[in-house]
């Protein structure tokens, strides 16, 4: 078994910096802090695959915002979907 790749500093403190306040915002757009803490997870799972493009950007966190608002609507429209059939 290899060891995992180590966190950079720079991700790890977009992470802890920005995790809380995007997905309180995520939790009042889908109704449900379980389901907005999965999205932003989601989120920063693709930013850390990303990073080293991404930390390039003038603020990471915006983009890491973006992509979890994404996410959050795609599991609406989903929703919506599945509740008319």
């Amino acid at each position: 078994m290899t060891e995992p790749e180590p966190v950079p500093p720079l991700f790890a403190e977009c992470y802890a910096a920005h995790f809380r306040a995007i997905a309180g915002q995520l939790a009042v757009y889908l109704g449900s802090v379980e389901e907005a803490q999965e999205v932003t997870q989601e989120a920063f799972v693709r930013a850390w695959v990303r990073w080293r493009r991404i930390s390039h950007y003038d603020d990471p966190a915006t983009w890491v915002r973006r992509v979890a608002w994404n996410l959050a609507t795609s599991r609406i429209r989903r929703m919506r979907t599945a509740l008319r059939h």
